[in-house]
């Protein structure tokens, strides 16, 4: 698996939607079709695909314009992407071509943005699961930087960060992508007997977040939250300790939750012991 952090600079200032992912994704849905149309084509129609994008993260002005808000050309945005499945490998290692050795601009409606710092990493899923070992009594310190929208097995969405469907969606997301031999069994009452998790409520906001048009050009949306977090174990096994903590030290690369490759879900983790 594969991420991307990049520092953004835009040419000047410009209106941007609130929910920044949508047109974020589209354009670097242009960047890869003009690398491969391929490539594009298959994050675009793939139901499965393992692709995320932040959108822009930092500072905003206000806009004149309704539902918008100002990409301000005085300042640095940060914008984060990332690849799990080895089957979209492709996918990274076109964005590397093309925004990396190419220098190719972040070009949304109204205004560029110029990648002026990238930077890569890469992990697997036994790697990530030896890091997780490392750690004797963690406590996980999650900021959910966008909104995170769960639909907790039903059409219900969960507008607030409870731990069972925090950490469900990240085991459904890694026993997709994981080889047979890392897939990881853990349950829903693992979760809820073994993890005692806490928002802040003072960072604590919901969210409406478009995330495309439906067949006869309506805007969908979905809910969400954003917030900053923390977990940490409660008679846990060694195995499930390692298990859970793994699976977020695989957010920061899969994102939380639906439509991550619109914008929505990504989380920066810092894991103490």
């Amino acid at each position: 698996m594969q991420r991307i952090d990049m520092a953004l600079s835009p040419c000047s200032s410009f209106p941007v939607p609130y929910s920044t992912g949508y047109p974020t994704y589209a354009a670097l849905l242009d960047i890869l079709d003009g690398v491969s149309s391929e490539v594009s084509a298959a994050v675009h129609d793939s139901p499965l695909s393992t692709f995320r994008n932040s959108g822009l993260l930092g500072g905003f002005g206000s806009s004149e314009r309704d539902h918008h808000q100002l990409v301000r050309g005085d300042r640095t945005y940060r914008m984060s992407i990332g690849v799990t499945s080895d089957e979209e490998q492709s996918v990274f290692r076109s964005l590397v071509d093309a925004l990396m050795y190419d220098q190719r601009p972040i070009e949304l409606t109204d205004g560029v943005l110029e990648v002026k710092q990238f930077e890569s990493t890469q992990a697997t899923h036994e790697s990530l699961l030896e890091e997780a070992t490392s750690y004797v009594s963690p406590r996980i310190r999650v900021a959910f930087e966008t909104p995170t929208c769960i639909e907790d097995g039903t059409d219900i969405q969960t507008r607030v960060p409870h731990r069972i469907p925090v950490f469900e969606s990240l085991r459904n997301k890694w026993n997709k992508t994981a080889p047979e031999q890392y897939q990881l069994d853990i349950t829903r009452d693992d979760i809820r007997q073994n993890v005692i998790a806490q928002p802040n409520p003072r960072t604590y906001r919901k969210h409406k977040v478009m995330k495309g048009r439906s067949e006869d050009g309506q805007l969908l949306f979905i809910h969400g939250f954003t917030c900053d977090w923390e977990a940490w174990f409660h008679k846990a096994s060694d195995a499930q300790q390692t298990a859970l903590t793994a699976l977020m030290l695989y957010a920061e690369y899969s994102g939380i939750g639906n439509a991550v490759a619109r914008g929505c879900g990504s989380v920066s983790v810092e894991v103490q012991d």
